[in-house]
């Protein structure tokens, strides 16, 4: 690699290794890119970007040097893992909501009076009748 690209190295080196999120990553991937090319146009690209990923992994940043390796085979950059989707809750069981729909008298904290026998009695009737 020729002594001039040794600045642009370093510099996105540190740059890419200091990211600890994906999206970040993926953000100083593109400004390594960019201002190289900017500044010494596609030419040496792939050369740079080899170089680039082997001094990334030099510094134990195994993932950051994939991405820019895929960034060199491909043109783009890989796609970023999306967290499994989360599973909704269920909607409170009917018996719940059979024993607070029914008038009970409060207790002095404020609470409902519902006795085992109560709750049992509304569990059978929500059972029986849906």
């Amino acid at each position: 690699m020729q002594l001039d690209y040794a600045v642009e190295l370093a510099r996105g080196a540190s740059h890419i290794a200091s990211t600890l999120a994906v999206p970040s990553l993926h953000a100083a991937i593109t400004e390594t890119v960019d201002s190289f090319v900017k500044t010494h146009g596609k030419a040496d690209l792939q050369p740079f970007l080899k170089q680039l990923a082997d001094d990334i992994g030099h510094r134990r940043k195994p993932d950051a040097a994939i991405a820019v390796r895929h960034y060199a085979q491909f043109g783009s950059l890989p796609p970023i893992p999306q967290p499994p989707a989360k599973r909704r809750r269920a909607k409170a069981a009917p018996v719940v909501a059979a024993v607070h729909k029914r008038n009970l008298p409060a207790t002095p904290t404020g609470r409902k009076n519902v006795s085992g026998g109560e709750i049992a009695q509304t569990v059978e009737r929500v059972v029986e009748y849906g």
